[in-house]
């Protein structure tokens, strides 16, 4: 099920991470968050942001979640992911 953009940024901020604004171009955005293993290690993953309320298919969030350790690999089950 498609995932819209405020909803990927209201769940990546409820596990610390935040929007980078002040890098990309247009509607190109970073993602970026605190590495768990490695807190003087920053994660990030660069998002296409074309209009607001965007659509993500499941790959590209499945994606984000990897690049982000967000996983269940990571401490993050999948109900977390979509309650937050």
């Amino acid at each position: 099920m498609p995932t819209k953009r405020r909803d990927i940024i209201r769940k990546i901020r409820h596990f610390g991470g935040w929007e980078d604004e002040s890098r990309g171009k247009g509607g190109h955005r970073l993602l970026k968050r605190r590495d768990p293993e490695m807190p003087t290690r920053t994660l990030a993953y660069p998002l296409q942001f074309h209009g607001s309320n965007a659509d993500f298919p499941d790959s590209v969030v499945r994606a984000l979640r990897r690049k982000l350790k967000l996983t269940p690999e990571h401490g993050v089950p999948d109900a977390a992911w979509q309650e937050a």
